[in-house]
Formats: structure tokens, sequence, C-alpha cells
């Protein structure tokens, strides 16, 4: 059995480094913590939700592909991840953290 995660280590996202067009969902993670799902601002309660019931969409529905900007707060960052991871899309391998600056063509 492997051994639990400890609080030091950082949960993590597959990277895709790729700009290619993608079917999916973008969550975006600000410096100052705010949250953008598709380019409108959610709260946390609403991206669990939207983790939550995005999730129990069969694999066809596409990815979330996760942004984070430079500076933002680890334990906020560490947070998300771990929400994303949680509500079972890497599990589903429908999840992926790319570059915040990276213009990639994703669609809903």
């Amino acid at each position: 059995m492997a051994p639990a995660q400890s609080k030091a280590e950082t949960a993590r996202l597959p990277f895709d480094h790729s700009t290619e067009f993608r079917d999916g969902y973008s969550l975006r993670v600000a410096r100052e913590g705010g949250l953008e799902w598709n380019g409108a601002p959610v709260s946390d309660g609403s991206m669990k939700n939207y983790l939550h019931q995005w999730s129990r969409l069969p694999r066809a529905a596409g990815g979330l592909f996760v942004a984070i900007q430079p500076g933002a707060l680890p334990s906020r960052v560490d947070w998300v991840r771990q929400q994303v991871i949680d509500s079972g899309l890497c599990e589903q391998h429908r999840c992926w953290e790319v570059g915040w600056d990276v213009k990639r063509p994703v669609v809903n």
C-alpha cells in the first residue's frame, strides 16, 4: 500500500503542454485567489458543484483545463487542485493543468 500524502506534499494535476483544440472546460485561479469557470467568475461552492456535476458525465464530455496565475498563494492552489482531484475527473483522465498565458482553444 502506498504511503499517505503528507501535508508538505502538494496535490498535482497532470500538465498539458499542447495548444491543440480540446473539448472541455477552463478553470482559472487568479493570483488574488479568484476563480473563473469558462471566463465567468464563480464562488468556491459553485466551482465544487460544477466539478461534482460534471464528473458524472461521460468521458466524451471533455476535460477540465486548470490554469494558475503565477504568484497565486500555494495554499489556494493546493486547495483548488485537491478539489479537482477529489471530484474524480483526474481518475477519469479528464483533468490537466495548463500554462496561464497559453492561448488554447477550449469549448464546452
